[in-house]
């Protein structure tokens, strides 16, 4: 009975040691993964900063510096050497005035001629010398876009125009939509211009009352909220563990976000479970065939005479 009694409480703490080492193995995988997130989400912030906002405003100063817009007639064949070599959905050029002056068409075949913009920022700036970026709704075209200006000056001498190139947003989703994390990019006024959960895009993350500009988000002056608790409830809804990072990264002096929701299980490999299962129920077989033995051993000496 004794031997039963020990048995029993060796199998109890051989159990508890494996859950203990393995509890511990698996606090070690989460520390790595909190760290692994941050570096990812990170790295996410540079390749939108650098990719979709710098290199892009580079790219329109030399495309304009190489074309020379200085032939009127030639200059609707340049804008659309300028939409296919950047890749922009959209370029026009704005008068000294902000109307536009000459377009590449987007949907249905419309353009923007006549249209005059004088009251977006990147006009503003741009007629003032500056190269601009800009994020926005178009009063227009109503898509998400962000606004590459540069000013545009005839032969050396003052600034004539103004011109425009602009990318939809619908690269960066395509860009968030290929991460198996849920993700969040929130602009400056705490709403969310991109996601790879389409139902977030264009809410209010920040809780707040402030008025928004009626021309930067086309006509939209109020967001539906959309609290921190309703973004862990639905990745949580798998009854999974998951972790939330958030970073704030500047572009162009304006403090962007992006909130990052991972699931534990996507990342932890399946077969280290397995492993660790198997090797728990290899070590409680073994250990009780060994007592077997030995108290079969001891059964057949029997009590000594």
């Amino acid at each position: 009975r004794k031997t039963k009694i020990v048995v029993i409480i060796l199998n109890i703490i051989i159990i508890t040691s494996i859950f203990i080492i393995y509890n511990s193995i698996s606090n070690d995988f989460y520390k790595k993964s909190v760290n692994v997130h941050k570096q990812d989400v990170y790295n996410l912030s540079k390749t939108l900063k650098n990719n979709y906002f710098y290199n892009e405003g580079k790219t329109v100063t030399s495309l304009l510096g190489k074309l020379e817009l200085t032939n009127i007639n030639d200059i609707s064949s340049k804008l659309n050497v300028i939409n296919d070599v950047s890749g922009a959905n959209l370029s026009y050029i704005m008068d000294r005035s902000g109307t536009v002056t000459a377009s590449t068409l987007y949907k249905d075949n419309l353009n923007l001629i006549g249209k005059n913009y004088a009251f977006r920022p990147y006009f503003k700036n741009s007629i003032m010398g500056d190269n601009f970026i800009y994020t926005a709704i178009g009063v227009t075209t109503k898509k998400r876009g962000i606004y590459y200006s540069t000013p545009i000056t005839m032969k050396g001498e003052k600034i004539s125009g103004v011109l425009v190139l602009k990318k939809n947003f619908s690269e960066i989703d395509k860009l968030l939509n290929s991460y198996k994390d849920k993700l969040i990019l929130v602009n400056p006024d705490g709403i969310t211009f991109s996601s790879n959960v389409k139902e977030w895009i264009l809410r209010k993350i920040e809780n707040n009352q402030n008025l928004y500009d009626k021309f930067k988000y086309a006509e939209h002056t109020s967001f539906k909220p959309l609290p921190r608790e309703v973004i862990t409830k639905y990745s949580k809804l798998s009854f999974k563990e998951v972790i939330e990072e958030e970073i704030s990264f500047k572009i162009i002096g304006e403090t962007w976000k992006i909130i990052s929701i991972r699931e534990l299980s996507e990342y932890q490999p399946t077969s280290f479970t397995y492993l660790s299962i198997i090797i728990a129920l290899i070590i409680l077989i073994m250990f009780n065939i060994f007592t077997y033995f030995v108290m079969s051993i001891n059964i057949k000496k029997g009590p000594k005479q």
